[in-house]
């Protein structure tokens, strides 16, 4: 399995634009998944610079190809005051009426 610099950098994109469309739906989850656990798939941790062009070049792809709705950082909409909360793990016992 090819690793994603090896896949983006087989061959030198010859600006942004070509190395925006080498990334493929799948070599964009595997970025967003080494920023989110600053690491590569192999296990090997990202360095500052390797995060913040990891990330950059996420933003980009995002802008070119997702809905607003779909990025990185977008805003989220107000919560309902009307939620029901949740708990997680917590058993709890229901009154009888």
């Amino acid at each position: 399995m090819e690793s994603i610099d090896q896949q983006l950098f087989s061959k030198p994109p010859a600006s942004l634009e070509d190395l925006l469309e080498q990334i493929s739906p799948t070599i964009y989850n595997k970025l967003r998944t080494a920023i989110e656990l600053r690491k590569w798939e192999d296990g090997s941790s990202l360095n500052q610079e390797q995060l913040e062009n990891c990330m950059q070049l996420l933003i980009l792809y995002e802008a070119r190809e997702l809905p607003e709705s779909e990025r990185t950082g977008r805003k989220i909409e107000k919560c309902d005051d009307r939620a029901v909360p949740i708990s997680i793990g917590l058993s709890v016992k229901e009154e009888q009426s």
